[in-house]
């Protein structure tokens, strides 16, 4: 009773066996009591006092973590060894038609073709209704080992159609999508690996950005595996995009970068990261179904320049 906050003067009604039952499915007032203020303090960036553990402790959490990530990338590299030693072909390629989102087609329309070849596929996808090419790419695949040899490695042409900014999101949707459904992998996480120690299995060969919109920039910019999955100074960003996004701020271009799902880190989205320095987990953005890690906004006052970008989008 005491360890879920009850006094010892409380009195449950029932037998011994109910009494444990609503013992042990209760929750300590007090305990969310101190969650809250801590959520407030951390989150919500109210005047409250409450004592944090420092930056520099180590929690066993981590380190049971870190242990996990070492047998997933050894079992990773079992996997890749077997691979290729098997020979067998990952993907299955074939024509087919599906429906990405975000579109602004008509809901029921399939705005996806695949078409196939012996070690090949085209992707072409269309965010919307217009013929505005917004970028192409060629990815090189190989699902049996890091190394790519010639004659080894699965093809991958993909045209992304579309006049609005979300078409980057629509364009990385359609690969993983064909990722799915051609092959044993369960998403393009799996072909990179994870941002802390990725080994891709797979390489953008080249990306062309047809459309003016930066946005369009970035992708190319971070299409190119060493622009990822490392830290840079938070003026490198601005002193790159800022101008172009009209967002001279640091955290203001971090936020409306993420609005598109990049998924880009700091301090203000993970304390445990130098407040000096940001990195861009990944090369895609982050497929239609994953869900983005909480995001600060260390200023909620009047309309900021990320509002602003995203009125004038929409």
């Amino acid at each position: 009773m005491r360890l879920q906050g009850f006094p010892d003067d409380y009195r449950f009604v029932g037998s011994r066996d109910d009494a444990i039952k609503q013992i042990g499915n209760s929750v300590s007032p007090k305990l969310a009591h101190q969650l809250a203020l801590a959520i407030a303090q951390q989150l919500l960036a109210r005047a409250v006092e409450i004592p944090l553990l420092p930056v520099s402790k180590q929690l066993s959490f981590d380190k049971r973590k870190g242990e996990k990530a070492q047998r997933t990338r050894q079992l990773h590299h079992e996997v890749n060894r077997s691979n290729m030693t098997s020979g067998e072909r990952t993907f299955l390629l074939e024509d087919y038609t599906a429906l990405i989102r975000p579109t602004a087609t008509m809901p029921d329309q399939h705005n996806m073709i695949i078409e196939a070849q012996r070690d090949a596929a085209r992707i072409t996808v269309r965010a919307d209704q217009s013929q505005q090419p917004f970028a192409t790419m060629i990815l090189d695949i190989h699902p049996g080992q890091k190394a790519f040899h010639a004659g080894s490695s699965v093809t991958v042409e993909v045209r992304a159609y579309g006049e609005v900014g979300h078409t980057v999101q629509t364009m990385w949707n359609a690969v993983d999508d064909w990722v799915i459904r051609s092959s044993g992998f369960h998403s393009l996480f799996e072909l990179y690996g994870h941002f802390t120690e990725p080994h891709p299995i797979f390489m953008v060969r080249e990306f062309t950005a047809h459309s003016k919109q930066p946005i369009a920039a970035f992708a190319k910019h971070v299409s190119s595996f060493t622009n990822c999955s490392r830290y840079f100074p938070r003026e490198h960003l601005t002193r790159l995009f800022g101008t172009q996004f009209n967002a001279p701020n640091f955290l203001d271009l971090v936020s409306l970068l993420r609005r598109f799902r990049f998924d880009i880190r700091c301090h203000e989205t993970n304390r445990t990261i130098p407040q000096d320095v940001y990195m861009v987990s990944y090369p895609f953005t982050l497929p239609f179904g994953k869900q983005m890690n909480f995001a600060l906004r260390p200023h909620p006052a009047v309309e900021t320049v990320v509002e602003r970008q995203l009125r004038l989008i929409h």
